[in-house]
């Protein structure tokens, strides 16, 4: 933290960022659980995240020994390891083991069982798959944008005159990975068909026969206040595909966090260097979230960068040299934990002429 000229105290770790997180996982793990056995309560039918099963639900705890463990994944080295993890899953197999690992994403659903009896929490297979796809997605548009990858960006991007609009079709991304993955060439569909009403804007319930590009439905930018600034000038140049691409992803982020990541103080901090202000994920979903907006916003793509050297600090570095930390609060930090090791593991040095205002002679044998 430094101060200016003015007097305004600028806050070096507040344009960094801290973050901190702990979340539980419980030890007997989860199991997936069918219609038939159980089902929502009779308001929570329809609702976006909860419209059918299968159901993920606890198993019976475990006789003896703790209910669960407890986890952070903004410990150091781990940054992104739940978000890598999880924009991977695809099935349920990959769904539960998640689960067991790191508990619920953090929005379950009050189930009932069909043979009465006491309600459990559950959430739902499409609710994962839901936003496993769009942890894909948006990982892969925010790395697009970060390396500027326009070619890529085209596919997902198209503009419209009359009215001005710009459409993002995000299914193209999905379809795009599926083709790398599969060894074949991407067709770009043509932007004379991008206008089409998708299938269903949430990617739910839909024929399997259609591409990604279709059954996630299209985003439509043409308000004013974001095609164009307060002076009436564009924000971006007819056919930009970054900029529109950069505007869905941020949105699409800061949605998903909103309500859930909230700034705290942390009470039973000991370490000075650690007394700061905190934001804080109030599940693991707002936390894989929260990891993804850092990579949008510090360019953290996984294989190029490394993560900063400082406990709890989840962003990266950029390789260059033996550079270890991201700012310098954290040089700060390691600094000072490099003195408290060498104070911890260095032999009790003999009493030197300089404490007794001396210039090093060994004054030990001196009574």
């Amino acid at each position: 933290m430094g101060q200016t000229r003015t007097g305004f105290l600028v806050f070096e770790d507040t344009t960094y960022g801290s973050f901190s997180a702990s979340f539980t996982a419980p030890r007997a793990g989860f199991r997936w659980a069918t219609d038939d056995e159980l089902e929502p309560l009779p308001g929570e039918i329809g609702v976006g995240r909860a419209p059918r099963g299968p159901w993920l639900v606890q198993r019976d705890p475990v006789d003896g020994g703790p209910w669960g463990r407890r986890y952070s994944p903004f410990r150091t080295g781990r940054q992104t390891t739940l978000l890598g993890a999880f924009r991977r899953l695809t099935t349920p197999v990959d769904f539960l083991g998640f689960a067991n690992k790191h508990g619920f994403l953090g929005h379950p659903t009050l189930l009932v069982p069909a043979a009465g009896g006491s309600g459990v929490l559950g959430e739902s297979l499409s609710f994962w798959q839901h936003h496993a796809r769009q942890a894909r997605i948006l990982t892969t548009l925010a790395l697009w944008v970060v390396k500027g990858e326009t070619e890529k960006l085209g596919s997902v991007v198209f503009w419209a005159k009359e009215p001005e609009r710009v459409v993002v079709r995000p299914g193209a991304v999905l379809d795009r990975l599926e083709a790398d993955a599969a060894g074949r060439p991407y067709v770009s569909i043509g932007p004379e068909e991008v206008g089409t009403v998708g299938v269903d804007a949430n990617g739910l319930h839909v024929p399997d026969d259609l591409s990604w590009f279709w059954r996630l439905g299209a985003t439509v930018i043409q308000d004013s206040g974001v095609l164009r600034d307060a002076s009436g000038q564009r924000r971006w140049r007819f056919g930009d595909v970054v900029g529109p691409a950069r505007f869905y992803a941020c949105e699409a982020l800061n949605k998903e966090v909103n309500g859930h990541v909230h700034p705290k103080v942390l009470p039973f901090v000991d370490d000075p260097e650690l007394w700061r202000l905190y934001f804080v994920p109030d599940c693991v979903l707002a936390a894989i979230y929260l990891q993804l907006q850092l990579v949008l916003t510090k360019g953290a793509v996984e294989r190029d960068s490394k993560q900063c050297a400082r406990e709890g600090c989840a962003n990266t570095v950029v390789p260059s040299g033996n550079a270890r930390y991201c700012s310098d609060p954290c040089r700060r930090w390691g600094r000072s934990q490099s003195n408290k090791r060498y104070h911890r593991t260095s032999p009790r040095a003999a009493p030197t002429a300089r404490a007794a205002g001396g210039r090093g002679r060994d004054l030990s044998n001196n009574a």
